[in-house]
């Protein structure tokens, strides 16, 4: 019985092994992005270091970079 798990578990390793290999050489570029031409969804927030709430619709037009940082 014992033996019979040895082999199920190096079976199931390799067969993550050659998942993630053919993972790690396929083509990024295959997959397409599903955001690209899609709207940002409107939002406000407090701008950092005043007390002035700035939305996404004070940069209507301009080249926005947001990061959202959580921990």
């Amino acid at each position: 019985m014992i033996r019979f798990w040895h082999v199920v578990l190096i079976v199931c390793f390799f067969g993550l092994i050659t998942l993630f290999y053919k993972g790690l050489w396929g083509d990024p570029r295959s997959i397409p992005t599903v955001l690209v031409g899609t709207e940002a969804p409107e939002f406000s927030g407090p701008e950092v270091g005043s007390d002035r709430v700035i939305s996404l619709n004070d940069y209507k037009g301009k080249v926005v970079m947001i990061n959202f940082w959580a921990s």
